[in-house]
């Protein structure tokens, strides 16, 4: 188990966090304001607590191999885009499954030409 005083790590950037046979993850993550990237792939985790969903820097999340976690109701929708609808900027991380950037959602549609 993740203990609470996660919620203390501030400056926490990235956090990597796979095959920990973790089944949830602490509210207190929420504290976590400057997190990017978070990898949670190959744990036992069922939900997660909506407040993740809601920190400003978080860009990456790696869920794969958890048992079925339904997607945010807010970012459903959001999930539906083409990279050409993405600005990649900085790369935020390297690691086994590749480079990760930060991106900006272009503010236009596709079909606004």
């Amino acid at each position: 188990c993740l203990p609470a005083t996660i919620g203390h790590l501030h400056n926490l950037q990235k956090l990597m966090l796979s095959r920990n046979r973790i089944t949830v993850l602490p509210p207190e993550i929420a504290r976590c304001r400057k997190l990017e990237l978070i990898r949670l792939a190959n744990n036992q985790l069922h939900a997660l607590p909506d407040a993740l969903y809601d920190l400003p820097n978080l860009a990456w999340i790696a869920l794969g191999a958890n048992p079925m976690i339904p997607p945010a109701p807010a970012v459903r929708d959001e999930l539906k885009m083409a990279m050409s609808d993405l600005t990649l900027g900085s790369i935020i991380g390297r690691g086994a499954s590749g480079t990760v950037y930060r991106a900006i959602l272009r503010t236009t549609s596709r079909n606004d030409s």
